[in-house]
């Protein structure tokens, strides 16, 4: 009888204290909540099976009026998985907010390769913003972002790509920024529009610039064990804007679909020259629970980032 109650306690120990594992073995978080001055959003991950189906993603912005009243917008984007694709629905307010067409494109790994993003503009006008993913051995290595336009019924090219260099090392990754741009003959060549087809000719010969680092870390011997990012999200913001930024302001890049990720947890944080402490908590069954961004300069730099998992 004592063996009989030792072992259901020993149980029950377990179910308590369990979280429920991807196939990497990682705890899966089922809400991000962001909080840093004007900038609040809530992320939501659904799951089927062990695998990311669905996302939604709330983000709130605080604006403020001449008279110093202010008032919030709410943007909600609503993602579900489609085999090779992503199904996205957005709204603004509680309305549908249709300015935005998204169109989303999976390699055969289940990682995402290239998404657009076109503006419907009140002249109307398609412009678009694209997304291009590069991959190392299932690694995301680069995000290239580019954008075009519609013009006399064809699309014509911005002639520049905007770099985002995704460094690893050991598990730990910093961010370079780079800028691909045409050389001098070949800006005299394509004038005065820079069609698709001479974009897609002039790739392999583009010229390369290095910016340097924009975000580093400091990373400390603590494992994550999570299958999120937890050090890229503080830039976030609509994922309409993910591609004219040079950082890296989609969270999408930080989810299993894209894969952005370290290893080990970060204490210091240095991005675009704005530097953080950051400082973990975690419940009784230690799980992290809470971040903690503490700016080393404008106290209202700081952010908070509070995490929920998905229960056994």
């Amino acid at each position: 009888m004592k063996k009989v109650l030792f072992f259901t306690l020993c149980l029950l120990s377990v179910n308590l204290y369990s979280q429920r594992l991807n196939s990497d073995s990682l705890k899966m978080v089922s809400k991000l909540s962001v909080n840093k001055a004007n900038i609040c959003f809530d992320a939501e991950f659904i799951y089927k099976g062990n695998k990311l189906s669905k996302f939604i993603f709330t983000y709130k912005e605080k604006h403020y009026n001449l008279d110093r009243t202010s008032y919030i917008d709410v943007y909600k984007d609503i993602l579900e998985r489609n085999e090779n694709s992503i199904i996205q629905k957005s709204y603004m307010n509680g309305k549908p907010y249709n300015r935005y067409k998204y169109d989303y494109k999976f390699g055969k790994d289940s990682k995402l390769i290239h998404f657009d993003a076109l503006e419907y503009t009140v002249l109307q006008k398609i412009y678009r913003t694209s997304n291009d993913f590069i991959y190392f051995n299932d690694t995301i290595l680069e995000i290239q972002k580019y954008t075009s336009w519609i013009e006399n019924n064809i699309w014509c090219y911005d002639p520049g790509i905007t770099g985002n260099h995704i460094k690893f090392i050991d598990g730990c990754w910093f961010m370079n920024k780079i800028h691909y741009s045409l050389t001098p003959e070949m800006e005299e060549r394509y004038a005065p529009l820079y069609t698709e087809d001479e974009f897609n000719e002039s790739l392999p010969n583009l010229k390369r610039e290095d910016y340097g680092t924009k975000i580093s870390f400091l990373y400390s011997d603590s494992i994550n064990d999570t299958n999120v990012c937890l050090n890229g999200l503080l830039n976030c913001r609509e994922i309409c804007l993910s591609s004219n930024d040079d950082l890296l302001c989609n969270i999408l890049y930080f989810t299993e679909w894209v894969g952005i990720r370290e290893k080990y947890l970060a204490t210091q944080m240095d991005i675009n020259h704005r530097k953080y402490d950051i400082i973990y908590k975690y419940d009784t069954k230690g799980n992290i629970v809470q971040v903690d961004y503490i700016s080393k300069g404008n106290f209202r730099n700081n952010a908070k980032i509070k995490i929920e998992y998905v229960s056994e």
